[in-house]
């Protein structure tokens, strides 16, 4: 007779190329209530003609409210090779006319999202068989076929979900509210993505 074998918060971390990025900053406006950051207008056109006197598109900029009393967040979508230079000159003009700097830095992703997604779920699902298998072995038993398997979201140490790579939003962004999830300006082109699984199993 078989039983069941339950494996929780299997997580892979498969490291991907990237092919854009986004410069990002957490920002705290000048003119700001004392209870809620707020972006007045026309600072955010100011910063975004000073964007595109850098060479990057006026619609490459997207703003997010603050979340929870959060900074407010800009993302710029800007080319790899003009990095680290275009990013340190995006959080300069934004210095200049919304306000300081909390956080900044770039959040790299990649415009196919499926292969990276399914090369995430390969590799969670090797790492779960391989536990599975360590684990049966260490209770003296063989391990069978898998039984079910769940994907479930990946969440950051506060416990807050972490916003895809893929898919980048100033909204998700400021959400998470964080700027650990950014890099440096100058870090290499690449990302992490996370992949949690339950898989459940039959010990034979």
């Amino acid at each position: 007779m078989r039983r069941s074998f339950s494996m929780l918060a299997i997580t892979a971390v498969t490291l991907t190329s990237a092919n854009t990025a986004h410069v990002a900053l957490l920002l705290e406006p000048t003119r700001s209530a004392a209870s809620q950051p707020t972006l007045d207008a026309n600072d955010r056109a100011a910063f975004v003609d000073r964007v595109v006197a850098l060479g990057v598109g006026g619609n490459a900029v997207t703003f997010a409210p603050p979340h929870a009393g959060s900074p407010v967040v800009a993302l710029i979508e800007v080319p790899i090779a003009r990095l680290p230079k275009l990013g340190e000159d995006i959080a300069e003009a934004a210095t200049r006319t919304i306000g300081r700097a909390v956080g900044h830095g770039v959040w790299f992703t990649h415009t196919d999202r499926a292969p990276v997604r399914d090369a995430a779920r390969k590799q969670a699902l090797a790492d779960a068989q391989t536990s599975a298998r360590s684990l049966a072995t260490a209770g003296g038993t063989r391990r069978g076929p898998l039984t079910s398997v769940l994907q479930f979201a990946a969440s950051t140490p506060a416990g807050a979900a972490t916003p895809h790579p893929c898919t980048p939003s100033a909204r998700a962004l400021a959400a998470a509210g964080s700027s650990a999830l950014l890099k440096p300006f100058d870090a290499t082109p690449e990302f992490t993505v996370q992949t949690a699984l339950s898989a459940t199993s039959a010990l034979e």
